[in-house]
């Protein structure tokens, strides 16, 4: 076991195996949700995508929704003609740091609906 002195927290240098359902693929794309904080208020809020699978996402906020919360998603997709995709989701985890909030989601179906640029 390996102790990491700067931060008092205990970690295991391990492999441990791949749990994902799907292939994962690295992007930057704009994104746009609406759901619930942390603090039950109602938020709309633009972020982007850091990796996105067809079961899910991870992307990165400005501010925190509350775990499991429920959240519509809009991707735009940077084609030539901007086009967007949207989901419904679930907030399977919430990464907090000093600088970010990293959302991990977990769609509810795996095909995204087409929506208009805006």
């Amino acid at each position: 076991m390996q102790v990491n002195k700067h931060q008092n927290t205990k970690s295991i240098n391990a492999v441990l195996p791949e749990r994902r359902r799907a292939q994962r693929f690295r992007v930057r794309w704009e994104v746009t949700v609406r759901g619930v904080d942390g603090k039950g208020r109602i938020f709309d809020e633009a972020g982007y995508l850091q990796n996105l699978s067809s079961t899910g996402a991870l992307m990165i906020l400005p501010s925190c929704p509350a775990s499991d919360a429920r959240l519509s998603v809009r991707v735009t997709i940077p084609f030539k003609k901007r086009s967007c995709i949207g989901y419904s989701a679930r907030v399977a985890r919430v990464e907090e740091t000093e600088h970010r909030v990293a959302v991990a989601l977990v769609f509810d179906n795996q095909r995204p609906s087409f929506v208009d640029a805006q």
